[in-house]
């Protein structure tokens, strides 16, 4: 179970319609899903388009504003708790 607030779902059907329809996973790696590696060097290369490289953020900081967000949106902490379960890098 994930939240998708109406932005995701439009990034989401953006991106249905670019990606490599070969591949077995929605988001992909050279050899598998999206791995931890491969997610830091797309998420640096936004800060870098957007001039926030030097801010400290971090795809920890992006796992933080997620859970509060959700949070201050009302989810119970229950929910919350195992969708940061889920969204753990493993």
């Amino acid at each position: 179970m994930v939240y998708l607030s109406d932005d995701v779902l439009m990034a989401l059907k953006l991106w249905m319609g670019k990606r490599d329809k070969t591949k077995e996973y929605l988001f992909h790696g050279l050899k598998r899903g999206l791995c931890y590696s491969s997610a830091w060097n797309i998420f640096a290369q936004y800060l870098r388009q957007t001039e926030l490289q030097h801010k400290g953020y971090s795809i920890h900081s992006l796992r933080h504003t997620f859970a509060s967000e959700l949070l201050n949106a009302g989810m119970r902490l229950e929910c919350l708790q195992v969708l940061m379960v889920i969204a753990r890098w493993r």
